[in-house]
């Protein structure tokens, strides 16, 4: 809800004469991107034309992609498979348990 409010932008309707409030996608997926995403570690060139439209003819395939905030946003805004992958993984809240992780360890 944090994320949300902060990307709200408020018009005024001339219709009905009444301030409307309105999401700001780019400001909302920068600031999603920038609470939801830490890093990442393994994103090979050969996988991006999995999850969006790109050229690599002139990349290594086996080069990684560095994180960077920008490339995570146009992540999100590009690729519906990182979205959802971003989304499961934040509604999956056993891997932010401290307990869970501490159970972990002891086995």
């Amino acid at each position: 809800m944090k994320v949300r409010n902060a990307s709200l932008t408020y018009k005024f309707n001339k219709r009905t004469r009444q301030r409307e409030e309105e999401i700001d996608n780019d400001r909302f997926l920068e600031n999603y991107a920038e609470k939801a995403i830490v890093g990442w570690k393994g994103l090979k060139v050969k996988s991006l034309p999995v999850l969006l439209p790109v050229d690599i003819s002139g990349m290594d395939a086996n080069d990684e992609i560095e994180y960077s905030e920008e490339e995570a946003v146009e992540l999100l805004k590009s690729s519906s498979i990182f979205d959802q992958f971003v989304t499961d993984a934040m509604n999956d809240f056993e891997q932010f348990s401290k307990k869970k992780a501490e159970e972990n360890v002891k086995n």
